[in-house]
């Protein structure tokens, strides 16, 4: 049980560092949908 919550502490701090990356590429994709649609 020990080695599973080991296993799990590294891919939850790794985990959290690519979240805000995630979080600005969806932003980023929804305003280009965005400017696209008032473009047509």
């Amino acid at each position: 049980m020990a080695h599973k919550q080991e296993d799990i502490q590294p891919i939850s701090n790794d985990s959290l560092k690519p979240e805000p990356k995630y979080k600005i590429l969806v932003y980023s994709l929804s305003w280009f949908l965005l400017s696209a649609l008032s473009f047509f």
